[in-house]
């Protein structure tokens, strides 16, 4: 699960591709949590919550068939 998360960090909706550059920061804020929480996924502190995957869910909807597997 958590390599999804940060495969769709580069995720660019105007090409549908992985190609976009965005800033763990930037992603963070996108998604509606803090900068803090997004690292401590990434370095496996912490299980990626509801509030992570409602964001990701929120502005990537097509990341859902992803989530399903």
């Amino acid at each position: 699960m958590i390599e999804t998360i940060r495969r769709w960090q580069y995720y660019n909706p105007d090409t549908h591709a992985f190609d976009r550059e965005r800033t763990t920061r930037e992603y963070a804020r996108l998604i509606g949590v803090s900068e803090s929480m997004l690292s401590h996924v990434y370095a496996g502190r912490k299980r990626p919550g509801g509030k992570v995957i409602i964001g990701l869910l929120r502005v990537f909807p097509a990341i859902a068939a992803e989530f399903a597997r």
